[in-house]
């Protein structure tokens, strides 16, 4: 079941859902559905324009603090796990993009990077993510521990759009993955190396503890929410992801011959994704909010 808002302000028109049951309660919850709607509601109101020049950065709740150069700041970046170049990562792994080729990990960190940033996706990230460090656990329970619960999940959130022989391929190709032990080797710093002097400003620093308790989903053409404005405001954390921008990068990627279908297979695997994550995070819980335009 859902709640639902209709909201209307000076800026837009957007409908916010909320998924009634938690993504994940380790402990119980501690957020009456009255709060996850009042969250939404905050979360709505920190959207903001972002520059075509901004660098991409990863899902994390936390307030960004500065950046890899030393400077201190934030901006409103367009967010996908681990950044646009590990999402981007993980969308070809799961897709087949790499078939048949036997080249090492950072090797395919480049070639994707090439990809994404030829689309007009500037590359990015932040310092400490757990999508980036854990690429290849993450791979390993999209293969193994959480097939069931990533294939519930695909079902609920793509209703009619879910295709069974999509989601098997993306569990076959994350199974492929983890047993060529490609990524067994596989460091955070690989994404630093790879964007070279880029990196100074494309990769932040964060500050605080994983201590959000919410999940957004947000389909807001040419915005995405800046979370220190968001947290400054009400002082509670919620994890951004971008649709729209993981819908290019999954584009930029599932190109060329069977495109149509390779699309298919990257928008189940972003569901995979998700629910593989929601259990590797150190968050006890976590309620779901989507906004569309």
């Amino acid at each position: 079941m859902e709640r639902e808002l209709e909201m209307e302000t000076f800026r837009m028109p957007a409908t916010i859902d909320v998924r009634e049951e938690p993504l994940k309660a380790t402990d119980g919850t501690t957020m009456t559905p009255e709060q996850v709607m009042q969250q939404a509601g905050a979360v709505r109101e920190a959207l903001r324009d972002v520059s075509s020049e901004a660098p991409g950065t990863c899902i994390d709740e936390r307030r960004r603090e500065g950046y890899l150069s030393g400077d201190e700041g934030h901006e409103a970046r367009f967010s996908a796990p681990g950044g646009p170049n590990i999402y981007g990562l993980y969308m070809a792994e799961l897709t087949g993009y790499f078939a048949g080729r036997n080249i090492d990990s950072k090797q395919r960190l480049n070639e994707v990077t090439g990809v994404i940033n030829d689309a007009g996706i500037e590359s990015g990230g932040h310092k400490g993510c757990a999508a980036n460090a854990g690429f290849n656990a993450v791979l390993g329970l999209i293969a193994g521990d959480n097939v069931d619960a990533g294939r519930e999940y695909a079902k609920q959130q793509l209703g009619n759009d879910f295709d069974e022989e999509a989601y098997n391929a993306v569990v076959e190709n994350a199974r492929i993955a983890v047993d060529a032990g490609t990524y067994v080797e596989w460091a955070e710093d690989s994404l630093a190396q790879e964007l070279g002097d880029k990196a100074e400003k494309g990769i932040e620093i964060l500050g605080g503890q994983h201590e959000g308790r919410t999940f957004a989903r947000v389909n807001v053409v040419g915005k995405t929410v800046d979370q220190t404005e968001l947290h400054n405001a009400v002082n509670e954390d919620t994890f951004i992801n971008d649709e729209g921008y993981e819908e290019r990068i999954e584009s930029a990627i599932a190109g060329g011959p069977d495109a149509e279908w390779k699309q298919k297979v990257a928008r189940h695997a972003r569901e995979a994704l998700l629910a593989a994550l929601f259990p590797a995070l150190p968050n006890s819980e976590l309620h779901q909010i989507n906004i569309t335009q």
